[in-house]
């Protein structure tokens, strides 16, 4: 099976370059993505890219970031909007440094503070999305030696948030995907703060095809403003 996806992705590559030679910029891009960055960064950035390549069909698979990196080695997709990892060995592409907030009911005793200590997650009940092992939860609390007591897990980020609401214990996030939350949650930056990477991954920069590239350059845009 790798050596035929190689094979049907080198047959995409060269019908996209042949086009491009001939002016027009034609093809299929296949996109993993965090769902924060599929709800939030990429509807305008499609809409942008739509514009000027009407011919080109992108297709967005959503994922936590192990399925994602499945994705990407198996060469399923063309690239990876996700948070960076040092280990993985992907070409990246870094987009934009997005602060990790905790999350928590908003009855929480630590709700109306202005901040929320890291070392507090070892007192607390935490939701866990992606299915038990969220990548970036888990970099975070690890780097202060807390070994999370984790209430329930849940498989995306939005329906452990909701597991929030109801009281059911806290959680951790990076801020993008707490925007346009529509629930009665309490938001609280940490203390000290952390961070995540989220960029584009992808295999390599000779693999990505002359519309992938051009998609590249359109994240880059939207990302920086």
């Amino acid at each position: 099976m790798p050596i035929l996806r190689e094979i049907v992705k080198w047959e995409e590559q060269l019908r996209q370059v042949s086009s491009a030679i001939c002016g027009k910029i034609v093809g299929d891009i296949t996109i993993g993505s965090y769902f924060s960055i599929a709800a939030n960064w990429l509807p305008e950035v499609i809409r942008r890219f739509h514009e000027d390549y009407p011919n080109v069909r992108i297709d967005v698979i959503e994922g936590v970031h192990q399925k994602l990196d499945a994705l990407l080695h198996e060469q399923r997709v063309d690239m990876c909007l996700f948070s960076y990892s040092p280990e993985e060995g992907h070409q990246w592409v870094p987009l934009k440094r997005d602060p990790m907030v905790a999350v928590l009911p908003r009855r929480h005793p630590m709700a109306r503070r202005p901040f929320f200590p890291i070392s507090a997650f070892n007192k607390e009940q935490i939701i866990m999305p992606a299915e038990g092992y969220d990548y970036d939860i888990t970099q975070v609390l690890s780097r202060y030696e807390i070994a999370p007591q984790v209430s329930y897990t849940m498989g995306e980020d939005h329906a452990a948030i909701a597991m929030i609401e109801a009281g059911l214990g806290i959680g951790l996030f990076n801020q993008l995907t707490t925007e346009h939350l529509g629930w009665s949650v309490a938001k609280l930056s940490l203390d000290p703060p952390e961070y995540v990477e989220l960029g584009d991954a992808f295999s390599s920069t000779k693999k990505l095809s002359p519309a992938a590239k051009q998609f590249v350059k359109y994240l880059r845009e939207y990302t920086a403003n």
